[in-house]
C-alpha cells in the first residue's frame, strides 16, 4: 500500500560514494563462470598451446578473452559493480543485475518479526538514527501490541539473517491502538512516527510522533516523543504517509503528513495533506498547516501516500500526494497532486498541477520522483496496483517524464508497466533503484498478491528492471523477479532503498513482507544487497 524512500539526506544521495572512489564490488550473480571449468575451458586457448595469449592472462581470444590486451578482464574474472566494463566477457559490461526467476529467500537476508500478527514490514525505511554515517534500517510493525504499533530500529552493515528481538532500539507507540510506525520519516536530526489509529485528540484523529535521534539510545515509547503533531478531528487518520523536504528553499526542511479521513464540508474522506513549514519546535495541531490541499470526491483518500522531488525543473523541491480514489479520469481511476513552494491556504485538489489517473487506483503506490530518463528532470513514478489493463487487479506502473506543471495524463506516460496474472497488485509499491551504483537507476516493483509457481497464493515478488526505456512493457520484461517462499507472505508490500545497510558501497533494497501464513504474521522484510551476497 505504501513505498517509502526514507533518508536522512536528500533524494540521490542515497546512492553512496561514487564508485571510483570506493573499494571494487565483486558480482556473485551475473551469470558465474563456474571455476571448476575455468582451466579446462582455458587450456585450448593458453600461451605455447594451441593459440596466443597477448595478456598472459591464461585466456586467449579463442577461449573466449573479450579484451587480450588487459589482464584483468577475461571469462574468468569477477565482475566488478559499475565500472562500465566487462570484466567477464559475459556481455554484460559492469552489470551487476539479478536476472531471471529467483527465490528471494536465497539472495537476500531475513529480518524475522518478533510477535504473532505484527504484520512487521507493513512499512520500511532507513535513517542515520545513531549519526555514524551509515543508515540505520525502520521497520515497521503497527499492528504489534494489539494495533499499539511498534518500529524497530536494526544496526547496520548487516551481515546475517536475524530477529528483531536483536535490534539496535524499539519505539513503541503509546496505549491503545494507535498503529504506530505505519508511516516514517526523517529531518533534521528528527525522526517522525505516524501513528493514524492514534487518538491523543479525538477517536482515530491521527497524530506524528517526533523523536530527537541523539535521544534514541534505548527503548522508547510514544509518549517519550519530543514532541506530537495532533490531527485535526475524528477520523482524519492523520499520519497515513509523511514525507520531508525544503520546499520553499529556505534550507529548512518542510513536513508533509497525509490526513486521508480528513472531511471538507459535508463530504466524508476526501483527505487532506497538510504542509508544516519546519523547524518543528512544539506540539500543534495540523490546523497550524501553511498549506492544506483536500480532495473533493467521498472517499477520494487524499494523502495515503507521498514523495518529494523537483518535478517542474526550478530548482527547489515539490511533494507530490495521492488522491487515488479519485473520480477526475474515471470512477475510482485516482490521481497524483503537486505541492509546490508558494502553495499556501485550503486548496483542493482539481486547482493544483497534477496527474490524472488511466487505471483504478492510480497513485496507491507513489515513489520519489527521480529522473529516469536522464534529461535532468525528475520523472514522477506512479503505482496503480487495481489495474485491470491486461488482467483483473494485475496492475500497472506509470513514468511520467518531468519537468511537470498542469494537468497531465497517466495515460501519456513516457513508460508503462503493466502487471501480468489477476489479483497481484502489480505496483502497490515501487521505488528507484541504482542496484550496480553506476549512476543509472533502475526500477523496483512490489506485487505482494503474486502467486509463486501458481501454488504458493499470495507470496508476493518484486520485479527489478536495471534501467528504464520509454514504451509499454510487462511484468515479463523484467529482468528478474525474487518471489516469496511461503503461502500469504506478500513479499513487495513495501519498499525502500538503503545507502550502504550491508556496508558496500552499492545501495541495498529493503523488502517489507507484512503477512505469512506460517510464521504466524510475524514477517518482517528481506535485505536484497546491491552487489549481491
Amino acid at each position: 500500500m505504501i513505498t517509502l524512500v526514507l533518508a536522512c539526506t536528500s533524494p540521490g544521495d542515497s546512492a553512496g560514494p561514487d564508485s571510483d572512489d570506493s573499494p571494487a564490488l565483486v558480482d556473485s550473480l551475473d551469470s558465474p563462470t563456474d571455476s571448476s571449468d575455468s582451466s579446462d575451458s582455458a587450456d585450448s586457448g593458453r600461451t605455447g598451446r594451441t593459440t596466443r595469449d597477448r595478456d598472459r592472462d591464461g585466456w586467449s581470444t579463442k577461449a573466449g578473452d573479450c579484451d587480450d590486451g588487459d589482464p584483468t578482464v577475461n571469462p574468468g574474472a569477477p565482475e566488478i559493480c559499475g565500472n562500465g566494463v566487462d570484466d567477464d566477457c559475459d556481455g554484460l559490461p559492469g552489470d551487476c543485475s539479478y536476472v531471471g526467476d529467483l527465490d528471494i529467500a536465497e539472495h537476500s537476508y531475513e529480518l524475522r518479526g518478533v510477535g504473532e500478527s505484527d504484520r512487521s514490514g507493513r512499512i520500511v525505511g532507513s535513517c542515520d538514527v545513531d549519526e555514524d554515517d551509515d543508515d540505520e534500517l525502520l521497520i515497521g510493525a503497527s499492528f504489534a501490541d494489539d494495533l499499539r504499533g511498534r518500529v524497530h530500529i536494526v544496526d547496520t552493515p548487516v551481515t546475517e539473517s536475524m530477529s528483531l528481538v536483536h535490534d539496535l532500539v524499539t519505539l513503541s507507540g503509546p496505549e491503545g491502538e494507535g498503529e504506530f510506525g505505519g508511516a516514517l520519516a526523517a529531518m533534521d536530526g528528527l525522526l517522525l512516527v505516524g501513528g493514524s489509529e492514534t487518538s491523543t485528540v479525538q477517536d482515530r484523529a491521527g497524530a506524528v510522533f517526533v523523536f530527537a535521534t541523539d535521544d534514541l539510545i534505548e527503548d522508547r515509547t510514544g509518549d517519550d516523543a519530543w514532541l506530537v503533531l495532533h490531527g485535526v478531528a475524528a477520523g482524519d487518520h492523520a499520519g497515513r504517509t509523511l514525507s520531508v523536504a525544503d520546499l520553499d528553499g529556505d534550507s529548512i526542511e518542510d513536513l508533509l503528513v497525509g490526513a486521508n479521513g480528513a472531511d471538507l464540508g459535508d463530504i466524508t474522506d476526501p483527505g487532506a495533506a497538510y504542509v508544516l513549514a519546519g523547524p518543528l519546535t512544539e506540539d500543534t495541531t495540523l490546523d497550524d498547516a501553511v498549506v492544506r490541499v483536500h480532495g473533493e470526491a467521498l472517499a477520494s483518500w487524499m494523502g495515503s501516500t507521498s514523495g518529494r522531488g523537483d518535478v517542474d525543473g526550478d530548482g527547489v523541491a515539490e511533494f507530490v500526494v495521492s488522491e487515488y480514489a479519485a473520480n477526475e479520469g474515471g470512477e475510482d481511476t485516482g490521481l497524483v497532486v503537486i505541492i509546490p513552494g508558494d502553495a499556501e491556504g485550503v486548496i483542493v485538489s482539481s486547482d493544483m498541477d497534477r496527474v490524472v489517473g488511466k487505471y483504478l487506483w492510480t497513485g496507491r503506490g507513489l515513489a520519489d520522483p527521480t529522473d529516469m530518463d536522464g534529461d535532468g528532470y525528475a520523472d514522477l513514478l506512479i503505482g496503480s496496483p487495481a489495474a485491470d489493463s491486461w488482467h483483473a487487479n494485475g496492475g500497472a506502473v506509470h513514468v511520467v517524464r518531468g519537468p511537470l506543471t498542469g494537468t497531465r495524463q497517466a495515460a501519456d506516460a513516457w513508460a508503462t508497466f503493466d502487471g501480468s496474472g489477476g489479483d497481484r497488485f502489480f505496483g502497490d509499491a515501487l521505488v528507484a533503484w541504482d542496484q550496480d551504483n553506476d549512476g543509472v537507476p533502475g526500477l523496483a516493483v512490489g506485487t505482494p498478491y503474486h502467486n509463486t509457481n501458481d501454488t504458493l497464493t499470495g507470496a508476493g515478488a518484486v520485479y527489478l528492471w536495471q534501467t528504464v526505456e520509454g514504451g509499454t512493457w510487462t511484468a515479463d520484461d523484467a529482468d528478474a523477479r525474487l518471489a516469496g517462499y511461503t503461502e500469504g507472505q506478500q513479499v513487495g508490500r513495501s519498499l525502500a532503498v538503503v545507502s550502504e545497510g550491508t556496508g558496500d558501497v552499492a545501495p541495498d533494497l529493503l523488502v517489507g513482507m507484512f503477512h505469512d501464513v506460517e510464521y504466524s504474521m510475524r514477517t518482517g522484510a528481506r535485505l536484497l544487497p546491491g552487489g549481491g551476497l
